[in-house]
């Protein structure tokens, strides 16, 4: 009897350390009509531990269900996986809406992938990065469709004085781009993850989102 419970025990303290090494973390679900059939799809990002970069990352997945079927897109290793999440983007009212997922590299990376459901694939249809970082979302020459704006800085030059936008724009089923000066300093973190940190952390007080803000700067601040 004394030799079963030994072998109970240590089949528990083995299921503990695998479950312990693998298991999955997933974010808020989020709900969109991704391929304009009327019905809505349920979607989630799936994070599973890594060791790389101290412990931080996660190799990250994408799951989408709706009416019995599920696809699945792995999205590769997200370096900081608490600051990568995914939301619904509109880029334009002639397109349908993309899953978007907001992943960091780091102090002066940043990167918006937009995936979307073809058929019976669920696949990355552009990939935005910024280095300043600040990527934003909105209709930015009032003809009612959104452009996604970031803004990168001019390493040849003053990183902050020299900085530059690159604009994305959909239009009639294919994404286009243009440089511009950057008129406004450099936003040293999107509001996206600002927003994003102060829902799930639940943070609601100003005591809070200055604490908040203050690891955001420190994190993301101009060297």
């Amino acid at each position: 009897m004394k030799n079963f419970i030994n072998s109970v025990v240590v089949i528990f303290l083995l299921a503990g350390a695998f479950f312990g090494n693998y298991a999955c973390a997933a974010d808020g679900v989020i709900t969109a009509n991704l391929n304009g059939d009327g019905m809505v799809e349920t979607i989630e990002l799936i994070k599973v531990p890594s060791e790389d970069n101290g412990g931080s990352s996660a190799e990250g997945t994408i799951i989408v269900k709706a009416r019995g079927r599920q696809w699945k897109k792995d999205v590769g290793l997200l370096e900081f996986s608490d600051m990568s999440y995914i939301d619904v983007v509109m880029a334009s009212k002639s397109s349908r809406p993309y899953i978007g997922l907001y992943s960091f590299g780091g102090a002066h990376s940043m990167t918006l992938s937009l995936y979307c459901l073809n058929g019976d694939e669920l696949k990355e249809e552009i990939s935005i990065f910024s280095d300043a970082p600040s990527i934003e979302i909105k209709d930015v020459d009032n003809d009612g469709s959104n452009e996604i704006i970031a803004k990168m800085r001019d390493y040849d030059k003053d990183p902050i004085a020299d900085s530059y936008i690159i604009t994305y724009k959909y239009r009639d089923g294919s994404w286009s781009k243009r440089e511009s000066k950057c008129l406004k300093p450099i936003v040293r973190s999107s509001p996206n993850i600002k927003s994003f940190l102060f829902k799930k952390k639940g943070v609601s007080s100003p005591r809070q989102k200055d604490a908040v803000k203050g690891k955001l700067t420190s994190l993301f601040s101009v060297t």
